[in-house]
């Protein structure tokens, strides 16, 4: 298989840049979406797909508390993708700490900076060996961005400082050697 022409395609792919948080007793998190997907075509159910990466302190908090809020990020949040984006809040450190934020109806944090939110129930979730995916039952949300556009993840990681960009890189890197790791080890060798 052409791994190169497969991942130009898969690359197209990725919905907008999202940060997503949750709660779970007095802990609260954040991360960066792995992707994110609209799952309803009835307006007046609104459901959300999520993937999240397993290493991170938010995947056991969805777990735990079976909720979250979800906040598309515009092309000026690139901080906050640093912040919530590169290193996991099992490092001791709270990456919420210092951020403008409220606890929503299901206690996930509401963002104060993101354009909109929308926050979730779980209804479902898909083991993907090294990230789950979540389904949510949309029970809230904003949108007070006006005219402000998502972004892609190939527009944010454009828009970082070079230096970010490079422990984007890194980051990333990491993240894709754990999830071979992860992947290897369950198919015994199936392509």
């Amino acid at each position: 298989m052409d791994y190169a022409a497969i991942r130009r395609l898969t690359s197209r792919l990725w919905g907008p840049v999202c940060a997503v948080t949750a709660a779970h007793g007095d802990d609260a998190g954040g991360q960066i979406a792995v992707g994110v997907l609209s799952a309803s075509i009835l307006p007046e159910h609104p459901r959300v797909l999520i993937q999240i990466w397993k290493a991170n302190r938010t995947h056991d908090l969805i777990a735990a508390g079976r909720a979250f809020a979800l906040h598309p990020l515009a092309a000026d949040q690139a901080d906050l993708v640093r912040r919530l984006g590169f290193r996991s809040g099992h490092d001791g450190t709270g990456k919420l700490d210092g951020l403008e934020w409220r606890p929503g109806i299901t206690g996930s944090p509401v963002l104060a900076s993101p354009p909109g939110f929308i926050e979730c129930r779980v209804v479902g979730a898909l083991d993907a060996t090294d990230m789950t995916v979540y389904l949510g039952e949309v029970i809230a949300g904003e949108w007070r961005g006006g005219e402000t556009p998502t972004v892609q993840a190939y527009e944010m990681i454009g828009a970082m400082p070079p230096e970010w960009q490079e422990e984007y890189r890194r980051h990333d890197q990491e993240q894709r050697e754990a999830a071979a790791r992860l992947l290897d080890a369950t198919t015994d060798g199936i392509p």
